[in-house]
């Protein structure tokens, strides 16, 4: 299998091949969907929050993040 993985293919059966790939651009490992949640987080003047309004933002922002249900 790590012999077919390191000749680039795509199969441990060694019955397929890994597409073209740009060896330029790295993948990520994890995707980033949340651009509201993360302009919101950006916007924050953290310096101006008191203590509870800190951990009140900081539920209302993982309640977002978890898509509305309360964990």
């Amino acid at each position: 299998i790590l012999k077919n993985l390191e000749a680039a293919d795509l199969t441990a059966s060694g019955n397929g091949t890994v597409p073209a790939v740009n060896p330029d651009v790295q993948m990520t490992l994890f995707e980033v969907k949340d651009d509201r949640l993360r302009e919101e987080l950006r916007n924050i003047e953290v310096e101006k929050l008191t203590p509870l309004e800190a951990l009140q933002k900081l539920a209302e922002l993982k309640e977002k993040a978890s898509g509305g249900q309360k964990s």
